[in-house]
């Protein structure tokens, strides 16, 4: 039958690019020269949250957007860094997902993201206090600072000249 080796053929290929996908997140340069760095390592929360902030506004029910919350706030504790990120991806993924007209752009929605927005302020303004509080202290970074200590493309293509297995990279293509 034509369509359904056609959809194991997708399902093979889609696996597949999953496959290559996940191995070079996991094994590529920049992922083994920040295993120092183990926040840096902890993104396990992403998928989740995405997926159950879309399924909330789907549905139009409360437990799958307390559980999409959950994950974005494990993401503040595991990574405050992933946190940030993962909140502002979040507010995209609502605008993208209200835009393609996939939920609606009404109250309920607007109530479920502001249920979700409760929960995880609840856990991640306590936490990013002493952040702030520390900053006031010793001062942020200059532009000039941010600009040195800034990743650049070759950042993501590189390890450490000292690197076993991609210390050759580092001589390609150098990094900071």
């Amino acid at each position: 039958d034509a369509p359904a080796l056609a959809m194991v053929y997708k399902m093979v290929a889609l696996n597949g690019a999953g496959l290559v996908a996940g191995t070079i997140a996991a094994f590529g340069p920049f992922r083994l020269d920040h295993l120092f760095h183990l926040e840096l390592l902890w993104g396990v929360w992403v998928p989740g949250a995405l997926l159950l902030v879309a399924e909330a506004l789907r549905r139009r029910e409360s437990r799958p957007a307390c559980w999409a919350a959950v994950c974005v706030a494990a993401q503040f504790l595991s990574c405050i860094y992933f946190g940030v990120f993962l909140g502002t991806l979040v507010a995209a993924w609502v605008v993208l997902l209200m835009a393609l007209r996939l939920v609606p752009a009404d109250r309920h929605t607007a109530r479920t993201v502001a249920l979700m927005a409760t929960i995880v302020g609840a856990v991640a303004v306590p936490y990013a206090i002493p952040y702030a509080l520390n900053a006031r202290e010793l001062g942020g970074r200059t532009l000039e600072e941010t600009a040195t200590y800034s990743a650049t493309l070759a950042s993501y293509l590189t390890s450490p000249a000292n690197s076993l297995v991609y210390g050759w990279t580092y001589a390609r293509w150098g990094g900071n």
